[in-house]
């Protein structure tokens, strides 16, 4: 059955309207009338089984006729601080995350990282919306606003746990994971550019309590990275 995100407020009398993006890919691209059944998701991680009842030119109405309280997210916050990959990997990474159930993606500027127009976060939203649709989760990963890797400690709390993935780090995420306690149920994941975290960025982490961790002993690409330390990270604490 079609997925398709919804505000709460949208709701009203167990009747929703459908507009926008949303209405042209039911209606145009799904070619869905009155009586198809789809569900939407809103942003409390509530799925409502609904049926269409009317279609008209840039709305249609449809009647809810059964409310879930969803489970499919992750019972771990996931937080991925990510340098911008060159070409169309952020959208790969961004897709993939958010299968994995990464709760928000904050775009990082470093030394060695290129510049990218921040425009494109709305294009990340939008792909982040079609993945939720596509993996079953009622909320799609947050996207923020870029910011500086040297103003990262002002993003980051000293109840969760913090690591920052470094290729010459010989502590790997693996030993280091069962050294910790189990109880956190947020964790930030910091991953760099291409050409890597210069030694001032590391020297930067380590004095404000972040903690450098490695993924192996293989050089592993920058989108490789993310998807992989995020889905060790749901294999420790989440729900893999």
């Amino acid at each position: 059955m079609p997925r398709f995100p919804i505000n709460s407020s949208q709701i009203t009398d167990n009747k929703a309207i459908i507009t926008g993006d949303s209405f042209k890919h039911i209606s145009k691209v799904l070619r869905l009338t009155i009586d198809d059944q789809l569900t939407l998701f809103d942003e409390l991680y509530n799925e409502h089984t609904g049926k269409i009842v009317s279609v008209d030119r840039n709305e249609l109405e449809v009647i809810i006729l059964k409310t879930n309280k969803n489970i499919k997210e992750s019972n771990i916050n996931i937080h991925l601080f990510q340098s911008i990959p060159k070409g169309s990997k952020m959208d790969l990474i961004v897709q993939k995350t958010t299968e994995l159930g990464v709760t928000s993606i904050t775009p990082i500027r470093t030394q060695r990282g290129i510049v990218q127009d921040s425009r494109k976060s709305e294009r990340w939203k939008k792909i982040a919306i079609e993945s939720c649709k596509q993996c079953g989760r009622p909320k799609p990963t947050e996207i923020n606003d870029f910011i500086d890797f040297r103003n990262i400690n002002e993003f980051l709390s000293t109840d969760h746990l913090s690591l920052l993935f470094y290729e010459n780090e010989v502590n790997n995420l693996h030993k280091y994971l069962n050294n910790q306690n189990s109880n956190y149920n947020t964790i930030n994941i910091i991953i760099g550019p291409e050409g890597g975290f210069t030694d001032s960025e590391i020297e930067y982490a380590t004095k404000n309590s972040i903690s450098i961790v490695g993924l192996g002993p293989r050089i592993l690409r920058v989108e490789t990275a993310s998807i992989a330390a995020v889905t060790a990270i749901q294999y420790q604490f989440g729900d893999l």
